[in-house]
């Protein structure tokens, strides 16, 4: 399976439309989500509508709901969307979605439509999170339908989905081993899901350049994506998952990564360092010497300017292994 993990427990978020104006909202003192609620304000993903109110306890529609996850995680480009009968280019929301299906990470429901005034059931959520996270959704989770006692309730079409999820540990379920998908979901739930992704586990799989000031892991599983780490950043984990392809990674001054596991080409650049690097693909470049390279399998790299692996003598200053 491809893990890509975003650190979820799957209750998702809200975007609120328009204005780039970071509010308070009045509503959220004292509410089980603050403090989800009060971070997903601070980082900009909700936008205030001029009532000073997030109405945390209704439910989020799925333009909301698909702005947010587009702000989240900095998805840019636009898509054709003539082939859809229930958007027009004057509505607020036809942004949102050119920019979701040019991700990849939204393609409809039946019919020519994209739902953008439909509540947003957890069992949608489930399926759309499943695949801007690269979830394996092919792989056997069949075993897992006994531990659910509602998956009766789930579609056919997002069965895959809802057991990929419950098999990373995304979907924790309501209690009493249910999973609910066909409860519509609340912007609490919404926003407590996309801030443990934030803060947890960030992984890319869809083109973009992408920002990142703090994570325990960062995880790369497509191509043509650029994260940038920002200046005295600390993070445990890089990965660059097998089959990606034109990955670039940007350190600026202070960043850290302590482990890099680079199962795909990448160049690795800037000012920032790597304490152990775990090198198994070809194609892969690193500006500064990290603490510790293995080359695994036979490979080869570009550490520090020179080219080190099988037959090929490692600078004198490095702890290069093979």
């Amino acid at each position: 399976m491809n893990k890509i993990k975003m650190g979820l427990a799957l209750a998702l978020t809200f975007c609120m439309l328009l204005s780039s104006t970071v509010f308070a909202a009045d509503d959220i003192s004292g509410h089980w989500a603050q403090a989800s609620l009060s971070q997903a304000i601070e980082n900009g993903w909700v936008r205030d509508e001029g009532v000073g109110l997030f109405r945390p306890d209704d439910f989020i529609t799925r333009a909301e709901f698909i702005g947010m996850v587009n702000r989240m995680m900095g998805f840019e480009g636009s898509a054709d969307l003539s082939e859809f009968s229930d958007v027009s280019e004057s509505d607020w929301f036809y942004e949102t979605f050119s920019i979701a299906v040019a991700a990849g990470y939204v393609s409809g429901y039946g019919g020519g439509k994209l739902g953008p005034n439909e509540l947003m059931t957890r069992t949608y959520a489930f399926v759309i999170f499943a695949r801007f996270m690269g979830l394996d959704i092919d792989e056997d989770n069949t075993a897992l339908v006994s531990g659910i006692n509602d998956f009766n309730t789930v579609p056919y079409w997002a069965e895959n989905s809802v057991l990929a999820l419950v098999a990373e540990g995304f979907v924790n379920g309501t209690g009493g081993g249910n999973i609910s998908g066909q409860r519509n979901l609340t912007r609490a739930e919404a926003a407590t899901l996309l801030v443990r992704n934030y803060n947890d586990v960030k992984a890319f799989v869809f083109a973009g350049h992408y920002f990142m000031s703090d994570a325990s892991s960062v995880t790369i599983g497509g191509d043509g994506i650029t994260v940038e780490i920002a200046a005295d950043a600390e993070i445990d984990m890089l990965t660059v998952e097998s089959g990606s392809a034109n990955v670039r990674v940007i350190m600026d001054e202070g960043s850290a990564f302590n482990f890099a596991n680079l199962r795909g080409p990448a160049n690795i650049f800037g000012e920032g360092t790597i304490g152990t690097a775990n090198i198994t693909s070809q194609g892969v470049v690193i500006a500064a010497v990290p603490g510790a390279v293995n080359l695994i399998g036979g490979v080869s790299a570009v550490i520090g300017g020179q080219t080190v692996g099988a037959g090929i003598p490692a600078p004198a200053s490095d702890n290069l292994s093979r």
